[in-house]
């Protein structure tokens, strides 16, 4: 994807979540819901005021650090080598918060509704869809399984990030269809958490294993 075309789809998305915003504000109640724990059990309000332009507010900021990063990368770590996937990635990343955001002030508006069972289920395919992408990124600073591992080595970064795109993206597709079929929610979040977790673990190993071989260079 072009970073021309990324920064259409980030302003479009900006300016839809705003205009609904507004366009709802006039319906919402005084406290709107903002927050959500692990079991999608609402836990935490904002006055409307605030509440129903957080969201908007987060995703201006979110848009322009990641218009920064690839800025200030150290040489070695630019993310020009996959820049279309970068932009992939920060497009679905922006996506995500819309959704954030039309769920909450759906919350907001309709509070006997279980709208933090489609809220995790969502994330859990957003993050799903972004685990994919995965095997595409490139060594760098700022995306991806940063440990120390994969960042001293090639090998294991592109070992580490290949696992990533199965367990994240099987994690997210079963993690959303478990708390949609009605099962605990936490089961899906602690789902998708495992699953992006693991690679770290693994390349752990995966490095230690290299080193006592005498393979772990750069």
């Amino acid at each position: 994807m072009r970073t021309s075309t990324t920064q259409v789809i980030c302003f479009a998305l900006v300016v839809l979540a705003a205009c609904y915003a507004v366009w709802l504000y006039p319906s919402l109640p005084e406290l709107v819901p903002t927050h959500w724990n692990a079991a999608g059990k609402v836990d935490g309000y904002g006055p409307r005021r605030t509440a129903a332009f957080m969201v908007p507010g987060m995703m201006v900021i979110f848009w322009a650090l990641l218009a920064v990063l690839p800025v200030v990368s150290p040489r070695k770590f630019k993310v020009e080598s996959f820049r279309g996937t970068w932009n992939l990635v920060v497009v679905l990343l922006m996506v995500m918060f819309a959704f954030i955001h039309v769920a909450m002030l759906q919350g907001a508006m309709h509070p006997k509704v279980d709208v933090g069972r489609f809220l995790i289920a969502g994330l859990c395919l957003f993050l799903g869809a972004i685990g994919l992408l995965m095997p595409r990124v490139k060594r760098n600073f700022w995306m991806g399984v940063r440990t120390p591992w994969t960042l001293a080595s090639e090998e294991v970064w592109a070992a580490t990030h290949k696992l990533a795109g199965w367990t994240m993206g099987l994690g997210g597709l079963l993690g959303a269809i478990l708390v949609l079929a009605g099962l605990p929610q936490m089961l899906g979040f602690g789902l998708i958490m495992v699953a992006a977790l693991f690679p770290a673990f693994y390349s752990l190993w995966l490095y230690k294993a290299l080193e006592g071989a005498g393979k772990a260079g750069e």
